[in-house]
């Protein structure tokens, strides 16, 4: 709250200093030179505002993939060693483990079948 004095002495100071009459057609110029400033700054402020949000959305996207990449490398740690386990008990040479341990691999990080690898692996009569 401003005290009675100061408010008598503004009071005082409007009434000395009236504003000075503008125009119509100044008024008009003024008005739309601040419309022309308001659309301006409109589009300046949605460019800043989209910059940040593709900015945003590219460190996210890149905080996504490197999520999406380790969870990959922590499945396919698991299955190779859920593999290698499986098969270890049926007496596979290490040679034919490390054999499947890679077809498993091709398989899971390409989502293909390689057709040209050639894989010798005894049948083994325990395996079904």
């Amino acid at each position: 709250m401003l005290p009675r004095i100061e408010m008598q002495a503004i009071d005082r100071y409007i009434a000395e200093h009236p504003l000075p009459e503008v125009k119509s057609e100044e008024r008009e110029e003024v008005a739309s030179d601040v419309q022309g400033m308001n659309s301006s700054n409109e589009l300046k402020n949605a460019q800043m505002n989209l910059e940040q949000f593709m900015a945003t959305c590219k460190i996210e996207r890149e905080a996504m993939k490197a999520a999406k990449e380790k969870a990959d490398a922590e499945k396919l740690e698991k299955i190779l060693l859920y593999t290698r386990s499986t098969f270890m008990k049926f007496d596979f040479t290490d040679e034919e483990l490390f054999q499947l341990n890679e077809c498993v691999k091709m398989f899971v990080t390409l989502r293909a079948v390689l057709p040209a690898v050639s894989i010798h692996i005894l049948k083994k009569r325990t395996l079904t």
